[in-house]
């Protein structure tokens, strides 16, 4: 997985909820790992900031 696709993901879902989020990134690393060999591990994290 290259940056630019990782930020360009990152972008396209960042105003979807946290389980839309969590789904996509989740279909996204499973569909690109079945077409490539795995170099490195992955992890992403994500905060949920919710304003009063």
């Amino acid at each position: 997985m290259k940056n630019k696709r990782n930020k360009e993901l990152l972008l396209f879902i960042q105003n979807k909820t946290v389980e839309e989020q969590g789904s996509i990134v989740v279909d996204y690393c499973t569909e690109w790992s079945a077409k490539n060999e795995q170099l490195d591990d992955v992890l992403v994290i994500g905060k949920r900031f919710m304003f009063i």
